[in-house]
């Protein structure tokens, strides 16, 4: 089964177009169709003779650094959470005051470094702040 014939034919690209260009500018061509919305160098080369935009992505690396150290706080946040699920589990099927107290303390001990990381959280957040509004 084919496709469905579109509504608007003047849209359908019909006519065939063969340029020749230099080096250099296949390079640039090509830079652009990797960094861009399109997906080839026939598209950015459609949309450039027919003053359509096209969107740039690039790489600020610059946070790439703050946003590893996220992610590695991302991490710990969430074996510190594991801890605290098997710690709590302990508790309840523990039968013993002192186990239970033991339980509760070390719980006391993972919210601790809890604090702490949400702390290190705020400072990098501010920090990605005062980066981001200096533009």
């Amino acid at each position: 089964m084919g496709r469905k014939p579109k509504e608007d034919r003047t849209t359908l690209l019909t006519h065939r177009l063969r340029l020749r260009v230099s080096e250099g500018t296949l390079k640039r061509l090509e830079s652009i169709a990797g960094s861009s919305n399109c997906k080839s160098i026939a598209a950015v080369a459609r949309r450039i003779l027919s003053s359509q935009k096209i969107l740039l992505f690039t790489k600020d690396v610059s946070y790439e650094e703050p946003l590893q150290e996220l992610i590695g706080i991302r991490q710990e946040l969430r074996a510190i959470g594991v801890n605290v699920n098997q710690i709590t589990h302990s508790f309840h099927t523990s039968e013993s005051v002192n186990q239970k107290m033991f339980n509760a303390l070390k719980v006391a001990e993972e919210y601790a470094k809890v604090n702490d990381k949400v702390e290190e959280l705020v400072r990098l957040v501010g920090e990605l702040g005062d980066k981001w509004l200096q533009r």
